[in-house]
């Protein structure tokens, strides 16, 4: 179903490509900050770090993903991050 909103041969009319760029992007922000959520509870904090630097990458102003991601730096114990 993503691909009909992606693929501009695929889209429904009346999306236009911003609006596409837009749900595309929080959809990729959605994944990338679950998937730190995941490594998170498997205690993987690299790995979620990375996953939640992706997800802010995409939304500087996503407050879940930076909450968690200094949860994770935290839990490094690595206090030069």
């Amino acid at each position: 179903i993503m691909d009909e909103v992606y693929d501009p041969a695929k889209r429904k009319p009346g999306v236009t490509e911003e609006a596409a760029k837009k749900e595309r992007q929080g959809t990729e922000t959605t994944a990338f900050r679950t998937l730190g959520w995941v490594e998170m509870q498997r205690q993987k904090w690299v790995e979620a770090e990375q996953q939640f630097e992706k997800a802010l990458t995409l939304n500087p102003g996503d407050a879940q993903a930076s909450v968690w991601l200094g949860t994770v730096i935290f839990r490094q114990k690595k206090p030069e991050k």
